[in-house]
């Protein structure tokens, strides 16, 4: 039997269990016009994908508490003749839930709807200053960027490790809800959200004169940042970074001549490093020293090196004291 024949064998005997297989299998309802407004509890739902700002969206429930019934003390009325109210033990429902809104990472949700009533505006109006944060004791919103974690309390309640972190999924998290009015349903929600790209774009703000390269970078919380590179000559490469949290930052590299590469540092827990290289009267071939401070002031890592220096290396660990 020929290889041809083989195949038109096959394909006769698949196509009935084709047609068995398309009847067994329910053809999936396409999207209708109005569905990404309606809420559901559906496992494996497509998450909506929006581009400026886009409302409204219904979500759906990923995360869902079973009901958590209290007992707690109210004022209830005495009844008929008007007599005063009495403080009674009431049941509540509570629950933790999560709701996927669409797929992120978004900028930011603007505007929530609990059961048709707003309870969350973020554009900046009055209503939002005086409202807003009765909404975020509550609940909690996740953008949902590449870098989220997951939810602390989701994880108090399913266990460290049980939870995802629905990275690139844009989600609510309602933190003990009292449904007591609901007898225990979720309310239907309803989310805006806007998602706009942006970019910055930054050029070096000091210009470097005969340097093939030449590198600084800072970041500052509360500092001044007087000096990032000084005059530098005749170098292949210059390089410079500092993280401040607080402090001054006054000199990151001095003047260097005529030096292929110079490198400087020390380890210094307290007190005060006053000179790492000491002058020397050979030629230079190479100085490198190295240092980390952690505390205490650094006054000079570079000095000018003169010629004929062949080797001087020099490093110091100081915990206390000053260094000569």
């Amino acid at each position: 039997m020929s290889g041809l024949t083989k195949l038109v064998g096959h394909k006769i005997l698949d196509y009935p269990t084709h047609l068995i297989l398309n009847a067994l299998t329910p053809t999936p309802p396409k999207r209708r016009l109005g569905d990404i407004a309606e809420q559901t509890a559906m496992e494996g739902g497509a998450r909506p994908m929006i581009f400026g700002r886009v409302r409204p969206i219904g979500g759906n429930i990923i995360q869902l508490q079973a009901p958590q019934k209290r007992m707690i003390k109210e004022k209830v009325s005495g009844g008929k003749g008007g007599s005063k109210k009495k403080k009674q033990k009431v049941e509540h429902v509570f629950r933790t839930y999560a709701i996927g809104i669409c797929e992120g990472p978004v900028s930011a949700v603007i505007r929530v709807w609990r059961n048709n009533k707003l309870v969350y505006d973020a554009r900046g109006n009055a209503w939002g200053a005086n409202n807003n944060h009765v909404f975020l004791n509550r609940f909690r919103l996740h953008l949902g960027t590449w870098q989220q974690f997951p939810d602390p309390t989701l994880e108090a309640i399913w266990g460290a490790g049980n939870v995802p972190a629905y990275r690139g999924t844009c989600y609510m998290v309602a933190v003990d809800e009292d449904l007591t009015e609901l007898g225990g349903a979720v309310p239907i929600w309803l989310f805006e959200v806007e998602r706009a790209e942006y970019f910055d774009i930054e050029s070096d703000l000091y210009p470097l004169a005969e340097q093939e390269h030449a590198q600084s970078g800072a970041k500052l919380e509360t500092a001044l940042l007087k000096s990032t590179l000084q005059r530098a000559n005749d170098q292949n490469s210059v390089s410079s970074g500092a993280l401040l949290e607080s402090g001054e930052l006054k000199a990151v590299l001095q003047r260097t001549e005529s030096s292929e590469q110079v490198n400087s540092g020390a380890a210094l827990d307290g007190g005060e490093l006053k000179s790492i290289l000491i002058k020397q009267n050979i030629e230079a071939e190479q100085v490198s020293s190295s240092a980390a401070l952690d505390g205490g002031a650094l006054q000079t890592v570079l000095i000018k090196p003169e010629l004929f220096i062949e080797a001087a290396k020099s490093s110091a660990a100081l915990e206390t004291g000053a260094l000569l």
